[in-house]
Formats: C-alpha cells, structure tokens, sequence
C-alpha cells in the first residue's frame, strides 16, 4: 500500500510503504478461517470511508486535511481472487442460467453486475444453514464476502489479476476489454 498523500518523490520509497497479504502456508486456508483475516482490515477501512481520518499537517497541506481512504482494485491470482471476493471463476464476470448452460458463445451472455452479485452474496449470506449455502453456491458461484461491508466495493470492477496470471492466461484482456469496456476496436474521439 502506498500513501497518496505524500510527494510524489516520497510516494514509493520503500519505508512510505506497506505490504499487506495472505499466505496460506501449506494448505489452502478454509472460509471462515480467511473471513476471520478479512474481517479486521474490513473494519478498519468502514471507518477510514464513513467516518473519514483528519491528518493534522501533510506535504501538500500544511493546515492539515481530512481524507477518506478505500480499497479499490486488488490484484492477485486466481485461487486468492476467489478467496476475497468468493466467487467461483466465471460468476464473476459472466452470469449464466443454468437452463442456457449449453450456449458457448461466451459473448452473447450476460455480464454480471454488481447489483447481481450483491444480491447473490446476500442470499448466502441469509441462509439458514450450509446446506441452503452450497445450494445458493452451486446455483449462482457467489458467496458471501466480508468486502461488500465496504459499499463502494464493487467486486466485479474492482477484481483484478496478478501479472503473470494476467498475461500467460489472457485474463489481462478478458478484465480490460469486457469488464472495464477498454477496447483498442474502437476509435478515439
């Protein structure tokens, strides 16, 4: 993590920044085991955004400044990407009905919203027992995540993958071109 609001020319120097992830050792970490790690960072970051944080003096602001600080985009691969956001790999960009589960061609299906996988997250997180849970899983790939606490996140805007993962398996241009609408087909104004 890097403040933003330092200089630029201080912005990036190694003791302005902070490293923050999850390694899970030798085994995969379980649910709830990866919500009791989330859930803190969660915390923090409701009242960093709601309640907002006043700095009494900073480079660029001398008399001090109040700011609000965000998680927006997080990258890693593709397993940690399902663990933050607790979504199975296609839930998240595409929707499919199960009744449409044949169409192959990937381009005419739904894009998944956020509103979507709100709704969906939800749903697993209301039900009543984990049998109810799988069932919702299996019927949508979403799963409640300690994230949408935030609710400026939008998990499927914000979601994006680690380098290598990005380029050897094309998902670089999957996210730019499908989920953020960058597409070099289309002419400048």
């Amino acid at each position: 993590l890097a403040c933003l609001n330092l200089l630029p020319n201080m912005r990036y120097h190694i003791d302005n920044m902070f490293l923050a992830g999850i390694i899970p050792g030798l085994r995969h970490l379980h649910l709830n085991e990866i919500y009791s790690l989330v859930a803190p960072l969660v915390d923090d970051f409701v009242v960093l955004w709601y309640c907002r944080v006043c700095y009494s003096k900073t480079p660029l602001h001398p008399k001090g400044k109040t700011v609000k600080c965000a998680i927006i985009p997080l990258v890693w691969e593709l397993p940690g990407r399902r663990w933050k956001t607790d979504s199975g790999i296609v839930a998240l960009l595409m929707y499919r009905a199960l009744a449409d589960i044949k169409n192959l061609e990937w381009w005419n299906w739904s894009v998944r919203t956020c509103d979507k996988h709100r709704h969906d997250a939800e749903q697993w997180h209301l039900a009543q027992n984990e049998s109810k849970r799988l069932s919702i899983y299996n019927e949508t790939g979403v799963r409640w995540s300690e994230l949408l606490r935030l609710l400026y996140w939008d998990p499927v805007k914000f979601t994006t993958l680690d380098p290598m993962h990005a380029l050897f398996l094309n998902g670089f241009r999957t996210h730019v071109e499908d989920v953020w609408g960058i597409s070099t087909h289309i002419q400048d104004d």
